[in-house]
C-alpha cells in the first residue's frame, strides 16, 4: 500500500493528502470543538446521520456550500481553517490567492 503525503497546515493539524483526511478531520474538529453529531446537524440543517456517515468515509464528500456551512459552523470566522476544510474535500480555498502564496512560499 502507498504511503501518503502528510503536511502541517497553519492550524496545526496534520492532515494526509488522501479523501479520509477529510472524515478525520471533521471529526476531530467536531469533537474539539464540543459538538455532538445532533448538536452540528442542526447547525447545518443536516441529519446526525449523514454527518456520521461523513466522519466514517462512508458518503461522498459534499459540496462547496454544505462544506463552507460546515467550516462556519465549526470554525466560525477563521478564514484558514474553513479553507483546509474546503481543500480536504477537494473543493478551491475561500481565498485562492492565499493559497497560491503559500505555496509559493514553501516552495521558495
Amino acid at each position: 500500500m502507498e504511503m501518503l503525503a502528510t503536511t502541517t497546515p497553519p492550524g496545526g493539524h496534520p492532515m494526509e493528502d488522501s479523501p479520509a483526511s477529510f472524515a478525520a478531520m471533521l471529526r476531530r474538529d467536531r469533537e474539539e470543538a464540543g459538538l455532538s453529531l445532533e448538536v452540528l446537524a442542526h447547525k447545518v440543517q443536516t441529519s446526525p446521520a449523514y454527518l456520521f456517515r461523513l466522519e466514517k468515509g462512508a458518503a461522498a464528500n459534499p459540496g462547496r456550500n454544505f462544506t463552507l456551512r460546515l467550516g462556519i459552523a465549526l470554525y466560525r470566522d477563521d478564514l484558514d481553517r474553513i479553507d483546509l476544510l474546503l481543500q480536504a474535500v477537494g473543493h478551491l480555498p475561500l481565498i485562492t490567492s492565499r493559497a497560491h502564496g503559500a505555496a509559493a512560499v514553501a516552495a521558495g
